[in-house]
């Protein structure tokens, strides 16, 4: 080879080297990106815990993040230690019923009141904590709900301190059958497109049969990670900012 080629080879092998520091340079880092995102992403699992909240902590651990476990009265040693897993490892933990037996909780508001304190007396009894939100059964909304028993139920909410969350996103993960992991994810992509100027509530299951729910949170997560967003869990005091989850 020539030495004006070896020259040639020299010079274009140095500025392909300073073309790729300086895009690495003026990157932003991932860091950065969060930052610039002013929106949250709050996941919550209703209906557990079952041996798939122990695979689900696991996932949020893997991932750093943090989320809200609206919880059920269980009575075996290992779902009971996981009440004090969820509060352990900085997660949040809400009440939602004691039986879940739908139809006879919104009898009347007596009835889900009497379903309600026993759970918060159970949680109490093995956590020594006391937790001050909650989410109704199939949601403040339902339709087994009759409106007067509602407005009873949610003043109750409000007298006794409590903060009732809804949510912004639901996958329609809580089927009789599972729902897949990818199924789930898109649900939760497509419709956070939608709304993509505001905090999210998501709705999520982890009783015993939703077996997907760990692959769908390694998408999930990380989805929202890479646009910037941060996680976090709900409380009394969680200001949401433009979301339709908090029960009014």
């Amino acid at each position: 080879m020539s030495i004006r080629l070896k020259r040639a080879a020299s010079l274009t092998a140095a500025l392909s080297i300073l073309f790729c520091l300086s895009a690495a340079l003026s990157a932003p880092d991932r860091d950065e990106g969060r930052a610039e995102n002013p929106y949250k992403i709050y996941l919550t699992f209703d209906d557990g815990p079952s041996w798939i909240t122990e695979k689900a902590l696991d996932t949020l651990k893997a991932h750093g993040v943090k989320a809200t476990f609206f919880v059920t009265g269980q009575t075996s040693e290992s779902r009971v230690a996981l009440y004090r897993r969820i509060l352990s490892e900085g997660h949040a933990l809400g009440l939602h019923s004691y039986t879940h037996a739908t139809r006879r909780i919104y009898a009347s508001a007596d009835h889900y009141i009497e379903d309600f304190e026993r759970l918060r007396d159970w949680i109490f009894l093995h956590t020594g904590q006391s937790p001050k939100i909650c989410r109704m059964v199939g949601g403040s909304r339902s339709r087994l709900v009759p409106k007067a028993e509602r407005l009873k139920i949610t003043e109750y909410f409000r007298a006794g301190g409590y903060a009732a969350y809804d949510w912004d996103i639901d996958p329609l993960d809580s089927g009789a059958y599972p729902l897949g992991a990818g199924a789930i994810a898109k649900n939760v992509i497509r419709d956070a497109r939608k709304k993509d100027e505001q905090d999210l509530v998501i709705l999520l299951h982890d009783d015993g049969i939703r077996k997907t729910l760990p692959a769908a949170l390694d998408i999930i997560i990380p989805y929202f990670l890479e646009r910037g967003y941060a996680f976090g869990a709900l409380e009394a005091g969680t200001v949401l900012n433009s979301s339709r989850a908090p029960v009014s």
